[in-house]
């Protein structure tokens, strides 16, 4: 039950039109004094959208272990940002041109949320070249390859079936799982290599430990950063 200084909407009992203790779904806060608001209000936090709308949420320190493949991420992200500071005021709306064109679930990206997506994943293949600063014309759907999972001696084993097309590269991406029967969002996958498939064959990636993992690979053009959806190829237990 909500508390009483709390009321859902009719259409949506996780809106409120009070703030109120934070329950485990996330509040819409929809006028008065907050409405306006942003930032720390006790254990929560108010989350400003770029549609205008204001949410309040549990304040959840994130787990951050700082390893090495994070700095390298944040690094190359930091790259992207300097990047997209040097845009003309016409390339911005030329990417936000794009965002909204290639709307995922009906959501459009920001102009420079566009950007950053192509440009760190540009980097992350090749950390040495020239960001685009123009978004990309031509729609890019992925690859033709087919990849499976398999379990190795301490490795999650992937076989292609086939060549990746010229320019395109197989990025190979894992998640730990607690069973057999856990199903992990896409976030929780990481990514472990770019591989080129020149023809059929297995690329081994080492795991931490034994257990359950699913594997899932991405398809990245080379030249602009696109990127396919997700495909996840199988679920293996390593020994």
């Amino acid at each position: 039950m909500l508390p009483s200084r709390a009321r859902a909407t009719r259409h949506n009992p996780c809106e409120w039109v009070l703030s109120a203790p934070i329950l485990p779904c996330m509040a819409t806060i929809k006028g008065g004094i907050l409405g306006e608001g942003s930032g720390r209000l006790a254990g929560a936090v108010m989350v400003r959208t770029a549609a205008g709308k204001v949410y309040l949420r549990e304040h959840v320190i994130p787990r951050n272990p700082n390893t090495e493949k994070q700095r390298a991420w944040r690094a190359l992200r930091a790259q992207a940002m300097r990047a997209y500071r040097t845009l003309s005021p016409e390339q911005v709306q030329n990417w936000a041109r794009y965002g909204r064109e290639r709307a995922i679930d009906g959501h459009p990206w920001r102009a420079v949320d566009a950007f950053m997506a192509l440009s760190s994943k540009f980097l992350q293949v090749d950390a040495d070249r020239v960001i685009p600063l123009d978004p990309p014309e031509a729609l890019f759907v992925g690859d033709a390859v087919v990849v499976v999972a398999e379990a190795g001696a301490g490795s999650v084993e992937f076989r292609a079936l086939a060549a990746n097309h010229a320019g395109v590269v197989t990025e190979l991406l894992l998640a730990p799982m607690r069973t057999a029967g856990t199903n992990p969002n896409d976030r929780a996958f990481r990514h472990q290599r770019f591989v080129a498939f020149t023809g059929p064959g297995t690329e081994s990636v080492p795991v931490d430990r034994p257990g359950w993992w699913a594997a899932a690979v991405r398809f990245v053009r080379v030249d602009t950063g696109q990127m396919s959806g997700l495909l996840r190829v199988g679920i293996v237990r390593v020994q």
